[in-house]
């Protein structure tokens, strides 16, 4: 508990001095602290919205720098750093499944015309596969299973390989939502993740 308070403290005073940063126009330094307090958060947080894909995560990280790096001059701090940050890869890597999911439907559809020009069977559909007995390995089967909102939500608010914990109203923020909507997809989003560890179980 005590290096978690500690954690919380330092990331506070860094946020102070990065707000500071921004304030005086001094973009430079801001970007430089950005990037050594949030660039590892910014990481993770990809990686577990992209289900375990470090290229995929490392490629959104440098996005979502990128980004900062663009739109740093019009931050105003209505929101901590921290948030502004995960609002920016919460967007980006929605977009990048959103592109990806539409590629893999379009290879299927080609894949499909090839199989019935060439009268074989096209490249079967992917299966969910239990990877481990562990209980750990499970849930995190289970959050790859989930559609990417309501694993990002888990991600969020449990701090599942993330490190820290958001709080409800800093992810409503973080979503563009009210409070009382992102309590509602929280819980949604709890009882899909119960019911598919349920059905894996068997």
């Amino acid at each position: 508990m005590r290096k978690r308070e500690m954690a919380r403290s330092a990331s506070g005073a860094a946020e102070e001095k990065i707000q500071a940063a921004i304030s005086r126009g001094d973009y430079r330094q801001a970007l430089e602290l950005l990037a050594s307090t949030y660039l590892g958060v910014v990481f993770r947080y990809c990686f577990r919205l992209l289900n375990g894909d470090g290229v995929r995560a490392r490629d959104m990280t440098q996005q979502v720098f990128e980004e900062v790096c663009r739109g740093i001059a019009r931050y105003r701090g209505e929101a901590s750093v921290k948030t502004w940050l995960l609002a920016i890869a919460h967007k980006q890597c929605l977009k990048n499944i959103d592109l990806q999911e539409r590629r893999s439907t379009i290879l299927r559809e080609q894949w499909e015309k090839v199989a019935a020009h060439a009268h074989t069977d096209p490249p079967p559909r992917s299966e969910a596969v239990v990877l481990s007995r562990e209980w750990l390995t499970r849930l995190e089967w289970a959050l790859g299973q989930l559609e990417p909102e309501a694993r990002s939500l888990l991600v969020m608010r449990f701090g599942v390989g993330v490190a820290h914990e958001i709080p409800v109203a800093e992810i409503a923020r973080i979503l563009g939502i009210s409070r009382a909507a992102a309590y509602r997809k929280l819980q949604e989003a709890l009882t899909r993740l119960r019911r598919i560890m349920r059905d894996e179980a068997g």
